[in-house]
């Protein structure tokens, strides 16, 4: 998928960029700038998804959910009242079965911070998909560098456009990082646990390990 967004993406800007009559220069420079529109989206819809800004919702909250993934209510939320364990008294228990009075089964529950796991699979699917788009768009960039009358005249020359990437993307991420460790200190200072900002970090980190990854493939 990220592969299909890329290329059509990529595609409308070299149709505009001859349409235009930009020089292969300034294609180059468009390269980049479409790369760091992957970086900034991907940092900001994991910011979204993850609520640093304004939000209440307790990610650290406990509760049961459906642990049958072969089931469509898979880690959807179950009342305490269907929980055995909870029926007993056993308050400590993370897992148990809980009755489907529907079809009268029993399906296995587990307890866990269900909003949490929720939110780290939407940052996930996300970041994959966006990291992915911008590995991809440094791909080009370096591509289209190499290209250039200054580079393509020996092996040596050819092998500059990798470094710059990288150099490039080394800016960019010194830039999220910045807005990484600054969501960290205002959780700090704020008396609150930072949850948001730990899973910011870590979904980001990992995120920039793959685009830096795909760039330098090429």
């Amino acid at each position: 998928m990220a592969v299909l967004f890329f290329q059509g993406n990529n595609q409308m800007l070299e149709m505009k960029a001859k349409e235009w009559g930009w020089s292969p220069a300034v294609m180059v420079l468009l390269e980049f700038i479409h790369c760091s529109f992957y970086v900034i989206s991907m940092f900001a819809m994991v910011g979204y998804v993850t609520g640093v800004w304004e939000e209440n919702v307790d990610l650290g909250k406990m509760e049961w959910v459906y642990a049958d993934a072969m089931l469509c209510n898979f880690e959807e939320v179950v009342p305490e009242q269907k929980v055995r364990a909870v029926k007993q008294g056993v308050m400590d228990a993370t897992k148990s079965v809980a009755l489907d009075e529907q079809y009268g089964l029993e399906i296995a529950v587990v307890k866990k911070a269900a909003e949490h796991d929720r939110r780290w699979r939407q940052n996930k699917a996300w970041s994959t998909l966006l990291a992915h788009m911008g590995g991809f768009a440094a791909i080009s960039a370096g591509g289209a560098m190499q290209h250039l009358e200054t580079f393509k005249r020996n092996p040596l020359l050819a092998f500059l456009p990798v470094v710059i990437t990288t150099i490039v993307l080394f800016v960019l991420f010194q830039m999220t990082g910045i807005l990484r460790n600054k969501l960290k200190e205002d959780a700090r200072t704020s008396g609150r646990p930072g949850k948001r900002a730990i899973m910011v970090h870590e979904i980001i980190s990992e995120a920039e390990n793959d685009i830096l990854a795909l760039a330098i493939s090429f």
